[in-house]
């Protein structure tokens, strides 16, 4: 027998007054009222009061309403904000102990692994936040051990060639991070932006950071709330160009280094699969407890946070729904039939014919040798065969022009491992109609020198990349289900990126919509430009200009967020008199779902979910979404956070968490193990990456109809 628990502890949360501090903080910025506030050693939250916003504290705080010059207003302490301040003490407790705090994560800076001598540091890190479990009545606090990569090789320290592959960078030792643009060298008026800026951060946010170095930095903000503080001392500039507006700052070279993305750290020249990031379930747990005893008890004006269990939650379960769709006959076809070869051609087969899949397999990276390619090949084609019912071919050709020239529909090229190799070569295929598959050369030749050339590893990349050719080819393997009165709905799947368009950067997103069933699927072009929200809107916006006319009645749109901004909740009621709204993502701070067995814990099993909160129209669930199969004890599996909001439909938000546990079904690409977004919003997220890489080095922004062949 199991159990389902939360790694977290029950935990006692209390105002000691009872009352919260309410400032209405209109005309200052967030990060000077929150630096000063975090001096004070104040607990705050940020949020909306009646469309203003404020922050709320748990004492008062005279500074705060000398330099807001307004006095404060009173309210009772609600739980979700108590939860919300609670994560603030014990953030606030832990840096006055020696801790470091970064943008999610808690860890002590002496006490690191270098990876790259010291440019590169890996420190066991911690996520800590308190939630409040309405179903359950109680507060809890989630801690998930984790580790945290640091970066420490300034810009003015890395050579030009590293420099131009570098595209995201941050304040060394802090979590404020931008866009690279460019670097300039010789100008007097960005050199003295990046002064002034150095010394308003140094003042307002009380950022340890100095200059001496002349050369300077073009970057774009990528945290709002910095955004407004350069704006607010004139630091923030607008450049106009094509008739769009950008925005950027300044600063030295010398005070910026990499953000530590894989990417970036790809291009230092780490190597991550030698330095494993996850943990076993067993392990966290283990981690968490011992953690556990830095935050038992917290008393800091005006807030109370005690620790009352030693054990994680044990979660109330009343149901397990293992995803699911249909394949031809109406056989049933779970998660881990998407990626098990044997089961492709035989149980898993067409319901929809595509296009004869045509592919031109071009190789142009120097390690890779004929027999390699010759093997690919043999593999490919026999895949593409048996999934296509014999509608393929594959040939050996020697460039992309040639397969254009030749009439082919797919382009599977092995090139060289850099970003923007992948980028042009990617475009310049789907811009001539082609379905592009990048192969990283570098990446092949290693697995090859290091694990042997067998069939078995050249075989691992044939098998995703027939399913995804086919795919985008238009052949269909499985259909979906959906809850009773979606049936005549349109899904729809939109995540955002940075673009970059000209000498600007600025945010986009992408619609990816769907038939309830997953057999029609369809793309808008990029909405580029405009604040986040924003974007979200005129996304909606064109949802409903694409679908007027359309027999369907009502919305479900699956965003990657915690919560339904309250922009995006009034441009779905004023378009559509029935939606669904739906939240699904990893990026959250509540815990991980573990599963009791014996004196063990393991990972949950696929299907399993949390209710955390729950009403007619509302739900907020945590959801094992994940089936890792051959992998399902090594690392600890992140639960998918769902939130729902129904207006209209005649339908249970149990349901729809269903049926997006179902749309994991449809992402047959993984060789693994499928991925834990629902498809939609996989796809989505997926076209965001390319759009953000081809923006950068092609400065051209795909279209729809080339969207679909990315």
């Amino acid at each position: 027998m199991s159990e389902l628990r939360l790694l977290g502890f029950e935990a006692r949360v209390s105002a000691t007054s009872g009352e919260l501090y309410v400032y209405d903080i209109s005309g200052k910025t967030v990060l000077e009222v929150r630096s000063l506030l975090n001096r004070r050693g104040i607990p705050n939250v940020v949020r909306r009061v009646e469309g203003r916003l404020c922050v709320v504290t748990t004492s008062e705080c005279k500074d705060l309403e000398n330099l807001l010059m307004r006095k404060k207003s009173i309210e009772s302490a609600d739980n979700h904000t108590l939860a919300q301040l609670a994560t603030s003490a014990i953030r606030l407790r832990l840096r006055q102990e020696g801790w470091t705090t970064s943008y999610d994560k808690v860890f002590d800076s002496n006490k690191y692994e270098a990876l790259l001598g010291s440019d590169v540091r890996r420190y066991k890190a911690y996520k800590v936040a308190a939630q409040y479990y309405k179903d359950a009545g109680c507060f809890f606090i989630s801690i998930d051990p984790c580790y945290k990569i640091e970066t420490f090789a300034t810009l003015s320290m890395l050579s030009d060639d590293v420099l131009n592959q570098i595209q995201t960078v941050k304040i060394c030792g802090e979590h404020y991070s931008f866009e690279l643009l460019e670097l300039k060298e010789g100008s007097e008026e960005a050199a003295e932006y990046a002064k002034k800026t150095v010394e308003m951060l140094r003042d307002k946010l009380r950022l340890p950071i100095g200059s001496a170095e002349e050369r300077v930095a073009k970057v774009h903000p990528r945290s709002s709330w910095l955004k407004e503080l350069l704006a607010e001392y004139n630091l923030l500039v607008k450049e106009t160009k094509d008739g769009r507006t950008w925005s950027c700052a300044y600063l030295p070279i010398d005070v910026l280094c990499p953000l530590p993305s894989l990417e970036n750290l790809q291009v230092l020249g780490l190597d991550l699969s030698k330095y494993p990031m996850w943990m076993t379930p067993n392990k966290r747990y283990k981690e968490a407890k011992k953690f556990s005893i830095n935050i038992k008890n917290i008393q800091t004006n005006g807030l109370e946070v005690e620790l009352l269990g030693t054990e994680p939650i044990s979660v109330k379960t009343e149901e397990r729904h293992e995803p699911q769709a249909q394949t031809w006959g109406w056989q049933t076809v779970g998660l881990g039939d998407v990626v098990d070869p044997g089961v492709w051609g035989s149980k898993i087969a067409p319901i929809r014919k595509g296009l004869p899949a045509r592919v031109a397999l071009v190789n142009e990276h120097p390690g890779i040798g004929e027999e390699v390619v010759s093997e690919l090949k043999s593999y490919l084609k026999e895949r593409l065969k048996e999934i296509t019912k014999g509608s393929a071919s594959v040939d050996v050709i020697q460039s992309i022009d040639e397969a254009h020239r030749a009439n082919y529909n797919a382009l599977v090229y092995i090139g060289k491992g850099d970003s923007r190799s992948y980028a042009e070569i990617e475009y310049k295929a789907a811009s001539r109609g082609l379905i592009p598959q990048y192969i990283d050369g570098d990446k092949l030749n290693r697995r090859l020198r290091e694990e042997g050339r067998g069939g078995v590893r050249v075989g691992y990349y044939a098998f995703p990349i027939a399913k995804g050719i086919a795919f985008r080819a238009g052949w269909r393997y499985l259909s979906l289900r959906p809850p009773y009165g979606l049936e005549g709905a349109v899904v729809a799947g939109v995540d955002r990126t940075y673009v970059r368009v000209g000498n600007g950067v600025g945010l986009g997103v992408v619609p990816v919509l769907m038939s309830p069933d997953g057999l029609e699927i369809s793309y808008l072009d990029p909405i580029v430009g405009g604040g986040e929200e924003d974007l979200v809107v005129s996304a909606v916006h064109a949802l409903r200009k694409q679908l007027d006319g359309h027999k369907a009645d009502t919305l479900v749109l699956l965003i990657n967020r915690v919560v339904i901004p309250r922009e995006l909740e009034e441009a779905l009621r004023s378009n559509f008199d029935r939606f669904i709204c739906v939240c699904a993502t990893k990026d959250h701070s509540y815990s991980r779902l573990l599963r009791r067995e014996s004196n063990d814990y393991v990972n949950p099993l696929v299907g399993s979910f949390c209710v955390i909160e729950e009403d007619d129209k509302t739900g907020t669930y945590l959801v094992s979404a994940s089936d890792l199969r051959r992998k399902s004890q090594d690392r600890t599996v992140k639960p998918l956070l769902v939130r729902c909001k129904i207006e209209g439909p005649n339908v249970r938000p149990r349901e729809v968490v269903k049926y997006v546990l179902d749309m994991n079904t449809l992402n047959i690409e993984g060789v693994y193990f499928p991925a834990s977004l629902p498809w939609p919003l996989y796809r989505a997220d997926r076209l965001c990456k390319k759009l953000s890489k081809l923006t950068l080095y092609t400065r051209n922004i795909p279209p729809g109809r080339m969207l679909e062949l990315l």
